[in-house]
């Protein structure tokens, strides 16, 4: 979905850093990808596929400690989805009862699992944070020398004006397509969640019924909000700058981290 949505493997302005990054090193060095929050792994494959000299690695449900050296030159990526529900108008679509205006069985299922979350991890939201640690960490010991940064929205199916029209966009159809399909069938992973957080059995099943079939046939006109930075680490004469970037990578899946 990522893919369809950027239009590639990352956005655009950071190609150029990405490219440099992997170029072939005259010292011998191997080159490095290192996928944190890999998922079903298919970001690094594609990336494997387009660099086969550099080394590929995905990793997920990484340790807390987890620390990585960043070479001058090297490039960061990151991308944070926001577990919000967005309306149409790309606004936060706001908790309310069955039958009132804007109410989403999405959203009623989706904000009880965030916040089941936030009552056992108080540090659930820290992933809000990601930008401005990468920012501080540029003011003070790891100074970058590029940085980029792009906001995209993905409907949760292809059910806008510019998606029903006759002629579209078929990346974006596609994006959106995979997003509905995404979302198809998280209730049922969300419902031990739900039942461990003292919901009554039969609640939670008929909020998953109800979530599943709003989700099948768009009932629901709902934005999915992603943010995307890269960071090129300015390349010095020597030396190496670590990075101990477990506090925005692990993860993002407030946010999640692909």
């Amino acid at each position: 979905m990522l893919k369809a949505a950027l239009g590639g493997l990352y956005i655009r302005q950071a190609a150029p850093a990405v490219r440099r990054a992997l170029a072939f090193r005259k010292d011998g060095d191997p080159n490095l990808i290192l996928d944190i929050g890999t998922g079903s792994g298919c970001w690094v494959t594609d990336m494997a596929k387009q660099y086969p000299h550099a080394e590929a690695i995905g990793m997920d449900l990484v340790p807390p400690n987890l620390a990585f050296v960043l070479r001058p030159g090297g490039v960061l990526l990151t991308v944070e989805c926001d577990m919000e529900v967005y309306g149409e108008n790309q606004e936060p679509l706001p908790v309310v009862k069955e039958g009132e205006p804007g109410f989403s069985w999405m959203n009623l299922v989706t904000s009880t699992a965030r916040q089941a979350i936030l009552d056992r991890n108080p540090n659930m939201k820290d992933y809000i944070h990601t930008s401005r640690w990468i920012k501080e960490m540029g003011e003070d010991d790891c100074p970058w020398e590029e940085y980029g940064e792009r906001v995209f929205w993905v409907p949760q199916g292809p059910w806008t004006t510019e998606l029903q029209a006759d002629r579209v966009n078929r990346r974006e159809f596609i994006a959106a397509q995979l997003q509905l399909e995404d979302f198809v069938g998280l209730g049922a992973t969300l419902r031990p969640l739900l039942l461990a957080s003292g919901n009554p059995e039969e609640t939670v099943d008929m909020w998953i019924r109800e979530m599943d079939a709003e989700v099948r046939e768009m009932k629901a006109k709902i934005y999915i909000k992603g943010h995307l930075e890269f960071k090129l680490l300015m390349t010095l004469r020597s030396g190496r700058q670590s990075l101990r970037a477990c506090m925005f990578i692990c993860e993002v899946d407030e946010d999640g981290a692909k």
